[in-house]
């Protein structure tokens, strides 16, 4: 995958993806030297890293979780087989979501929770089960996980005894669900022994990190920040925490931009200005906070302002600055390059009746520029 040109929403240097789907060096690392000296030279085998570095191929996928947040200046794209999902991602969960399966809860933290897997501790991972080189038939399913299962149920009795009527583990013990997410659980990765019977105690607003102990001011706060538009007490607690990693030198210009959008929600606007800047000067080219920033300017009178702002980022971000330049363009009388903004968005989204809508009405006199 090629990496996007910084400060861009959507281009690449060249062609993004060279392959349509996942390839041997997403789980065995840069396979160069193997083909070009005949498969002798050495891949890394996912079963003989450590249990966190072999999870980690898998949860780079399939570790969706409530919310996550790539760590200043790291990209999952730069990850590598051998490297530690948790180097590049904080990962939180709602507090007892897994254990209670509710909302889109991922393969991994399902599994996590199970007792299967808290009695075999390192020894069960993903690929105890599924082999990522071969997917059973609908016919060998059934014999091809009671296989797994009995690697530790091994019981002469049980094997012996337990439902040899209907050989099928998983249709009493991993019940297929309804929702068709990609990485979240269709069957039910808790592996309960009475599914019927699961918890389904409420799950609050609390956060949780999953696969370590604790996180940073900075990354507990983003995390609430997602659940800000619905819940008081997330947003109180996402402006306090963002609050407090600014303080402690911790913010960096996506936590800046993360509590000034807050603290604009709130009508702090003089906050959320110092916010905004603190973090373009971190990052010049930051589109979120130049937006948040230019609506500031624009809503107290500044619409010169405002449109040099936006002048700057349209050109990283068309497609999201576009409308609210064409709006300061035809505020302060530049009806023409208005049009000619819009225009150029269309050319990102051709598809918007709105867009076109907005450059007709333009075009005719129909809407006015004094808005």
């Amino acid at each position: 995958m090629q990496h996007q040109v910084p400060g861009t929403a959507n281009r690449f240097a060249a062609q993004p993806f060279l392959h349509t789907g996942i390839t041997c060096e997403a789980c065995h690392g840069d396979a160069a030297s193997h083909v070009s000296s005949g498969g002798r030279g050495a891949i890394i085998n996912p079963v003989k890293l450590d249990p966190a570095r072999r999870d980690s191929i898998c949860e780079q996928c399939h570790l969706e979780s409530e919310s996550r947040f790539e760590h200043p200046k790291r990209s999952i794209l730069d990850f590598r087989p051998g490297d530690l999902v948790t180097d590049y991602f904080s990962y939180f969960v709602h507090e007892g979501a897994p254990m209670a399966g509710k909302g889109a809860v991922s393969q991994v933290e399902a599994l996590m929770v199970s007792a299967c897997k808290r009695a075999s501790g390192d020894r069960l991972t993903c690929i105890t089960c599924h082999n990522p080189h071969l997917r059973p038939t609908a016919e060998q399913r059934a014999e091809y996980y009671r296989s797994k299962c009995l690697q530790c149920h091994s019981q002469p009795e049980f094997v012996r005894t337990h439902h040899i009527e209907d050989h099928s583990c998983i249709a009493c013990h991993m019940p297929r669900s309804t929702a068709d997410i990609p990485h979240q659980q269709v069957t039910d990765h808790r592996i309960l022994r009475v599914p019927s019977e699961a918890d389904s105690a409420q799950t609050g607003i609390h956060l949780v990190p999953w696969l370590v102990p604790s996180m940073s001011d900075r990354d507990l706060g983003l995390a609430y920040g997602v659940f800000a538009e619905k819940s008081s007490f997330a947003r109180s607690e996402a402006l306090r925490l963002l609050r407090s990693a600014r303080e402690k030198g911790q913010a960096d210009p996506i936590a800046l931009t993360e509590f000034g959008y807050l603290l604009k929600r709130e009508g702090n606007l003089d906050a959320a200005s110092s916010a905004f800047q603190e973090a373009l000067r971190g990052d010049p080219i930051n589109v979120r906070a130049t937006i948040y920033l230019g609506q500031i300017y624009r809503g107290t009178g500044k619409v010169k302002e405002a449109l040099e702002l936006w002048k700057g980022a349209f050109e990283l971000d068309p497609h999201s600055v576009g409308p609210l330049l064409a709006d300061a363009q035809c505020q302060l009388g530049d009806r023409k390059r208005a049009i000619t903004t819009l225009e150029r968005v269309l050319r990102f989204d051709p598809d918007s009746n709105e867009l076109r809508m907005r450059v007709s009405d333009l075009s005719t006199g129909a809407m006015s520029c004094g808005r």
